[in-house]
């Protein structure tokens, strides 16, 4: 490499370096060379651009140097952004910042990152560009959106782009091109006119070989896609990714049983499942589809989503995710043609609704690495060998770091050339260190290659000593000036720590304060409201920022999430539970611990880190992400450069696997394995649900065990083993269970084991109990009759007095805030919130199975005691509020309010649908008084929502 070449690559090092300097709120602290010879500078790299997009196009140079061209054109764009990003330009005189901005675009348009593309124009009006060949690249590479005010003006110019997306009529475009060719042969319009008209022959080219009629119509044109063509324009997206080409290719829109997306974060993954929902719905319109979500998190952006596409292209969808919380704007199940579930909540729908279930023609299996997740992955993975077995049923298998995905694909039906395997990622990371540099905090940021550091960024003068927690801190402050920061640590202990920690620093004004916006009023008066004034998270909002995990109320974390997705909040400590699977816009992220939670002396899978830092730099909101960790010892950064580098990503084999593989190699017995009841349950599930005539014996247990996935990676040895636990498992179920009493085990969802420590617990005053047909249920009725026997069957540990607990749960039921409860039993709040957690979303279903079993084993009275499991669930009390429930009102808090305004106007004793009509027309008055009670803002909207929704 001659020294030129290493001037200008350098030039591009320190361009990426200004920028990032400027934009963390720093002032560079010297002119680097490429700054002080900047028209220069700037006109060689305007003749090399155009030099290697000639490259890009001619039909005589090889792929191997058409890529070399590209990676040297995106370097080119990192030098010239420099010239336009709010936080640089200032440096620079004598350069068009439109025209700049432009030519970027056109250069990652051109590599094929169309969204970073788009996203450089979102500031850019087409009135900024001088001549009609530029507008007509604007508009091309935006997506179709004209953003001026007078569009009018030049649609002489450029409706043959509109025209083409209309029609798909590829002689559109060819048409243009031999236009422009024929003007530059002239030679005769000005000079402006021809560098931009040059310009957009490129871009042409490029629209021309990837834009979405030409690939759709080459891999099915028995579909009719004009609907999702006009949908995909509105949202500005003409072509595909190539990862998203990748899947069309391999046959997603082919394919008879099984199709895997093994697909970075952000690299278009929604989309091309919209795709595919629709072509299924286009085929057949009374298909359903199931998206199993393993995350609840992920389940709510799924349904924010997937509401709007519904909307967009006219399907109706259900989301069933757990938690406390439900919404008016779900379709009912039966309705839904996509319902979007949890695999635990699918299951427990299955009792119910087994003929529904059974409809759905296409599953997607979303976050597919979670098959190896401890907690989780039991229940995901016996679930798909159960809906392997049925005929007619089409998978969509999905995750970002499976490095097997072919093998999991192999085993849903599908063949090794059903997969989409890319490394493409739309939006770029960056990765950098944290350490403490005399008296500077600094950041060293590496290399593309993330092998060796690149640059140093000297961030604040602290003159202390810093831990990492304090690095941590100091540096999440320093990144807010760049954008939304996400702190990330494995345990909740540790996350609210880290939180604690930088309020602390915010309190002593060590660090400076964060800008506060106004639309965190209402969600401060509603987490006050919930959670007492002195509540950490209250004082954390308060000043700007939050934490988020698994206690928090499943409302709050909503709030949180909406809050982090429309950048009320730009600053978030959390763990797994919002750091996996949710794509919030989040321009840095920091790794303050990667310990493993249960064994702090290890870490955390190179998978696992994968998928984290792939929250990070989400397609269309940034140009890039950019990954932070301190410098220390306690921290391999090996790990995390491996997972950026996908580098000894251990293959996922199931938690079945797991459990065989340690049996094989541990040599314990199968007697020590089943003492796990979660696993040991969800192996009985799987046998249970595979049998056709409610009999046992008609289930074929060698071909079960043969349809698992821990038998398709299992050697000799394990698969014996595996078949032994199976086995066991098969015959103490014929032991146990005979036909009269199969169907109640199956309807009722418990555990063999849960069945003999209730029958235990039954006295016969308790079975008397619930056949009382004139029993009015009430709150403490059901409190001291099943809650004990939830506690006893489940032997859920919970550190606290029986009394304490039982007193909690009538508070919540009764609509008690989490403050007054936690004030009234003498815990704190904290400690509060994990027991409802543990009583509203574990036990809550464990209580719809007992009531079951006990009215169906002993003829019980199931209409008056089968809401109460629902009462627990969302916090409940009365048949007036299960009502409102079932009419949708979502909300714990508004329930209660609506129900004690009806029994104060006098309305209680009517009957119930003579109540909704007065609610209505009584709305403004409604929300006065809620007013006056001091119900919170946002209460009263999600209050004001509901009426609307009655009428």
């Amino acid at each position: 490499m001659n020294n030129k070449n290493k001037i200008v690559l350098q030039s591009f090092v320190d361009a990426e370096a200004l920028e990032m300097i400027c934009s963390y709120g720093l002032s560079p602290g010297s002119d680097y060379e490429f700054m002080a010879r900047q028209e220069d500078y700037y006109i060689s790299i305007i003749g090399a651009m155009h030099y290697f997009m000639n490259h890009l196009f001619d039909e005589h140079i090889s792929l191997e140097e058409k890529e070399k061209s590209k990676r040297a054109l995106l370097n080119i764009a990192k030098g010239l952004l420099v010239y336009s990003y709010p936080c640089t330009k200032s440096y620079f005189r004598h350069v068009n910042q439109f025209n700049n901005t432009l030519f970027v675009a056109a250069i990652y348009y051109i590599c094929c990152y169309e969204a970073i593309a788009s996203l450089l124009l979102k500031n850019l009006n087409m009135d900024d560009l001088e001549t009609l060949s530029a507008k007509i690249s604007y508009y091309i590479i935006s997506g179709a959106c004209a953003k001026n005010e007078q569009h009018e003006r030049y649609i002489e110019g450029f409706e043959f782009v509109d025209n083409y997306v209309l029609s798909g009529d590829l002689s559109i475009i060819d048409s243009k091109i031999n236009e422009l060719l024929d003007i530059q042969r002239t030679y005769s319009s000005p000079i402006r006119d021809y560098f931009d008209t040059q310009i957009l022959l490129y871009v042409l080219y490029k629209f021309k070989q990837n834009n979405l009629w030409s690939d759709l119509l080459l891999y099915d044109s028995s579909i009719d896609w004009k609907d999702y063509i006009l949908y995909s324009k509105q949202q500005h997206i003409l072509s595909f990714l190539p990862s998203q080409q990748a899947a069309l290719e391999n046959g997603l829109l082919q394919f008879d049983r099984s199709f895997s997306l093994a697909m970075p974060t952000s690299a278009g993954k929604s989309y091309i499942t919209e795709l595919l929902i629709y072509q299924e719905l286009r085929k057949n319109p009374q298909a359903k589809i199931l998206y199993l979500a393993p995350l609840r998190s992920l389940s709510r952006e799924l349904k924010e989503h997937y509401r709007f596409v519904a909307q967009k292209l006219n399907f109706k969808v259900a989301s069933k995710y757990g938690g406390n919380v439900s919404d008016i704007e779900d379709a009912n199940i039966s309705e839904a043609q996509l319902l979007i579930a949890t695999p635990e909540t699918y299951i427990t729908l299955e009792t119910i609704l087994e003929e529904q279930l059974n409809e759905f023609s296409l599953i997607i299996c979303d976050e597919g690495q979670l098959l190896d997740d401890y907690s989780r992955g039991i229940n995901y993975e016996l679930l798909l060998t159960r809906l392997r077995q049925i005929p007619g049923k089409r998978f969509l298998f999905i995750s970002a770091i499976i490095p097997n995905i072919t093998d999991v694909n192999e085993w849903l039906g599908g063949n090794s050339t059903e997969v989409a395997d890319s490394t493409y990622r739309p939006c770029k990371q960056r990765f950098g260190t944290l350490h403490k540099q005399d008296d500077t905090l600094q950041i060293c940021i590496y290399n593309s290659n993330y092998d060796q550091p690149l640059y140093n960024i000297d961030t604040a003068i602290v003159g202390i000593q810093l831990d990492p927690r304090e690095k941590c801190s100091y540096a999440a402050r320093q990144a807010l000036m760049a954008g939304s920061v996400m702190v990330f640590s494995t345990n909740k202990k540790w996350c609210i720590s880290n939180a604690n920690n930088f309020l602390s620093l915010l309190q002593k004004k060590v660090l400076q304060p964060i800008p506060f916006h106004e639309k965190l009023i209402e969600l401060i008066e509603y987490t006050s409201f919930q959670l007492g004034e002195n509540y950490l998270l209250v004082s954390c909002i308060k000043n700007g920022f939050a934490f988020h995990n698994a206690d928090l109320p499943q409302d709050i974390r909503e709030l949180i999430e909406n809050a982090i997705e429309q950048k009320v909040l730009q600053l978030i400590f959390c763990t797994s539970t919002l750091a996996e699977g949710v794509n919030m816009p989040i321009k840095t992220l920091i790794l303050c611990h990667l310990n493993n939670p249960v064994n702090y002396k290890t870490y955390i899978s190179r998978a696992k880190i994968k998928n984290i830092i792939g929250r990070v730099g989400r397609t269309g909101k940034e140009i890039y992400g950019t990954i932070l960790m301190p410098d220390d010892k306690q921290i391999p950064i090996q790990l995390v450069c491996d997972a950026l580098k996908n580098k000894n990503i251990d293959p996922i084999k199931g938690t079945l696997y797991d459990l065989v593989h340690y049996l094989d190699f541990s040599g314990e017995s199968i007697d020590d394995w089943i003492r796990n009841e979660e696993l040991m349950g969800a192996v009985d599930t799987m046998i249970t649900k595979s049998s056709k005539n409610n009999q046992l014996n008609d289930i074929n247990i060698e071909d079960l065990i043969q349809q698992s996935l821990a038998y398709k990676f299992s050697n000799e040895n394990q698969k014996v083993i595996l078949e032994e636990v199976f086995k066991n498992r098969y015959n103490y179920l014929r032991e146990n269970i005979n036909d009269k009493n199969y169907e109640i085990y199956k309807q009722s969802g418990l555990s063999i084991i849960e069945i003999e420590r209730l029958e235990h617990l039954l006295t016969p005053d308790i079975i008397d109990l619930y056949k009382n047909e004139s029993i009015v249920v009430t709150v403490d009725e059901f409190v001291d009759t099943l809650i004990p026997i939830l506690l006893d069957i489940t032997q859920v540990q919970i550190k606290y007095e029986k009394d304490k607990i039982f007193n909690i749960v009538r508070l919540w039921m009764h609509g008690e805030q989490y403050w007054k409860i936690a004030q009234e039993i003498s815990l704190d709040v904290t400690d509060v919130l994990a027991i409802i957690k543990i009583m509203s979303e574990y036990l809550s279903v464990k209580c719809k199975s007992v009531i079951t079993y006990i009215c169906l084993k002993y003829e019980g009275n199931l209409s008056l005691w089968d809401n109460v499991s629902t009462y627990l669930k969302y916090g409940i009390c009365t048949t007036f509020q299960y009502y409102l429930l079932n009419k949708r009102l979502s909300n714990r808090i508004a329930i209660h309010f609506v129900g004690a305004l009806v029994i104060e106007y006098g309305w209680h004793q009517l009957d119930y649908d003579m109540i909704l009509p007065l609610l209505v027309s009584n709305s403004h008055v409604i929300m006065e008084d809620l007013k006056t009670r001091r119900c919170p803002v946002l209460v009263i909207e999600k209050i004001m929502r509901w009426l609307e929704w009655l009428k």
